[in-house]
C-alpha cells in the first residue's frame, strides 16, 4: 500500500509495477556486487550494466524499468548501453512508442518524448539506448 507515485516510482511487487502503467520487466545475472558503491553489474549479451542497489540475494536480478526512463543515444555511450533491432514503432505525436529487442531475448519498450529533436526510427533500424543506473526498481515477488 502507497500512494499512486509512490506505487509508479517504487513498486515492491512485478504486480504493482506492471498493474501502475508500463514497466520493462527484466532478468538479468548477477556478474558482480560491490559493496562499497552499493552497485550491482549485470551482464546482458556481452555488455556489462552497472545497477545501484542492495546486496543481491540470488545469482539473477528482477528490475522494472519505465520506458520513458531509457534514453535513445545517438551515438555509442559510456555505460549501460545497448543496442536492438526496432520490432515496431508507433508514432503518438508528442511521442514515439518503440519496442526494440532487448538484452537476453527479452523486448524493451521506449518512450521517445520530443521525437523532433532526435529523429524517429523505422521498424527494422538498430537503436542504441541507455538504461539509467538509479532508476531500475529492484522487484521481488
Amino acid at each position: 500500500m502507497d500512494t499512486p507515485a509512490g506505487i509508479y516510482f517504487r513498486p515492491a511487487s512485478r504486480f504493482a509495477a506492471e498493474f501502475m502503467g508500463a514497466s520493462n520487466i527484466l532478468t538479468f545475472p548477477v556478474a558482480a556486487w560491490d559493496a562499497e558503491r552499493s552497485r550491482i553489474t549485470v551482464e546482458a549479451d556481452g555488455c556489462r550494466i552497472e545497477l545501484a542497489g542492495e546486496r543481491p540475494v540470488d545469482r539473477t536480478v528482477t528490475v522494472s524499468v519505465r520506458p520513458e526512463w531509457i534514453r535513445v543515444l545517438p551515438a555509442p555511450g559510456d555505460r549501460n548501453v545497448l543496442e536492438g533491432t526496432v520490432l515496431s514503432s508507433a508514432f503518438l505525436g508528442s511521442m514515439v512508442r518503440y519496442r526494440v529487442s532487448g538484452p537476453l531475448g527479452q523486448v524493451v519498450t521506449i518512450e521517445v518524448h520530443h521525437p523532433e529533436e532526435s529523429g524517429i526510427c523505422a521498424d527494422g533500424d538498430r537503436l542504441r539506448y541507455q538504461i539509467p543506473p538509479d532508476r531500475p526498481v529492484f522487484l521481488r515477488g
